[in-house]
C-alpha cells in the first residue's frame, strides 16, 4: 500500500494494473514520465486510458523554449537540438524529440547511410583495419532464411565499443535459394578464405534460431548445432574435427532491433562504418530496408555480428592474420 508511484518510462499494461493497485487504497498518485516507445511492447493501451479521461497527460517537444527556465537561459542550444536529431533515428524522431505517441519515419531505417562516403573497395577497408592492430575483432552474424536471398552471413570487423567504435562490414555470403546446411557452411567457409581467414580468426559468431513452420520443415532447421557439424565434418576448416568457438543465438528482448539500429546510425552518423564493395546485397538492403521484412535478413546478420562484436562484454581479442 503507497502514497505515491513514480515510473520511468511505459510499463507494459498488466505492470499497469498491479501498480494502480498499490495506490488505490490511499487514493495516491502515480506519476509516468515517459518516451513512448511502440519498439518495446504496445502503448495503445495508454493513449486509451489518455483519451477516456483516466489520465491525464503532458507533453512538449525538444525545442529552445521548452528547454528555458523561467528567467534563465536554454540548457540545450538551437545547434544541440539539431545534433540530436541527427543522432536519433528517423524513426524515433517524433517520439524521442517532438513528444508525439507515434510517427515512424517513411523511408530507409538507415538515413545517413551514404554509398558515396561508406562503401568502399575491400583493400582500403583491410588498410584501415590494420592501423589497428590486435584491437581488431572478426564477427560473422548469420541469418537462417528461407528462400531466395534469404540465408545470409556476414562478415564483420570492429574495434572499440558502442558509439566510440569503428567497424568494417567486409564480406557477405549470400544462397543463391533454398539450400542445404552443409552447402551454406561451405559458402560460409570460402568467405573466410577469400579473406585469408580461418575459423579460430573469429571472435564472435552470432545465428538467429530457425523459425518453426511448413517452409521451414520443407528444407529442414537449419540450426546453429547442424551449421557447426558441417563445419567439423570439413577438414579443411576443421583439421582437428572440433569447432573452435560456438554459434551463439542472439539476445532478442523487446526493442533489440531499435536497439541495434540504433547504434549503427550513429557510426554511420559519425563516419565509423565502412561497407566493402564486395557486399552487393548488403548494401543494397541498407538502400532499401525500410523496417518491414523485406530486405531484413541482411540487416539482421549485418546487425548480430555488429553488435555482438562493440556491445560485449567482456571483448575477445582477435587473432587477425594478414590478407
Amino acid at each position: 500500500t503507497l502514497d505515491g508511484i513514480w515510473v520511468d518510462e511505459p510499463p507494459p499494461e498488466h505492470l499497469w494494473g498491479e501498480l494502480d493497485a498499490r495506490v488505490r487504497k490511499r487514493r495516491g498518485d502515480i506519476w509516468l514520465t515517459m518516451t513512448p516507445s511502440p519498439w518495446k511492447w504496445p502503448v495503445d493501451w495508454l493513449r486509451g486510458l489518455v483519451a477516456d479521461g483516466a489520465i491525464s497527460e503532458t507533453h512538449f517537444g525538444l525545442t529552445p523554449e521548452n528547454c528555458t527556465p523561467l528567467g534563465g537561459l536554454p540548457f540545450y542550444s538551437a545547434e544541440e537540438i539539431e545534433r540530436f536529431r541527427i543522432m536519433t533515428p528517423p524513426s524515433q524522431r517524433p517520439m524521442r524529440l517532438d513528444g508525439e505517441w507515434e510517427g515512424p519515419a517513411e523511408g530507409s531505417v538507415f538515413e545517413q547511410w551514404s554509398r558515396d562516403t561508406m562503401l568502399r573497395p575491400a583493400a582500403e577497408l583491410w588498410e584501415d583495419m590494420r592501423r589497428f592492430g590486435k584491437d581488431v575483432r572478426i564477427g560473422i552474424g548469420i541469418d537462417h532464411g528461407v528462400g531466395i536471398f534469404r540465408q545470409v552471413a556476414v562478415l564483420v570487423a570492429a574495434v572499440g565499443h558502442k558509439s566510440e567504435a569503428r567497424v568494417w562490414v567486409l564480406d557477405e555470403y549470400v544462397a543463391g535459394g533454398d539450400t542445404a546446411p552443409q552447402q551454406d557452411a561451405r559458402g560460409i567457409w570460402a568467405m573466410l578464405q577469400r579473406n585469408g581467414l580461418r575459423l579460430e580468426n573469429v571472435d564472435v559468431w552470432y545465428g538467429d534460431r530457425a523459425h518453426p513452420g511448413s517452409q521451414k520443415k520443407a528444407i529442414g532447421r537449419k540450426t546453429n548445432e547442424i551449421l557447426m557439424r558441417q563445419f567439423v565434418k570439413m577438414p579443411d576448416a576443421c583439421p582437428k574435427g572440433i569447432f573452435p568457438s560456438k554459434i551463439l543465438v542472439p539476445w532478442k528482448p523487446p526493442g533489440s532491433v531499435d536497439y541495434g539500429c540504433t547504434q549503427i546510425h550513429w557510426l554511420q552518423v559519425q563516419g565509423n562504418f565502412k561497407v566493402a564493395d564486395n557486399c552487393v546485397h548488403v548494401a543494397e538492403c541498407l538502400d532499401k530496408w525500410t523496417g518491414d521484412e523485406q530486405h531484413k535478413d541482411a540487416i539482421d546478420a549485418m546487425r548480430y555480428g555488429t553488435i555482438g562484436l562493440i556491445d560485449r562484454r567482456p571483448m575477445a581479442q582477435t587473432r587477425l592474420r594478414t590478407r
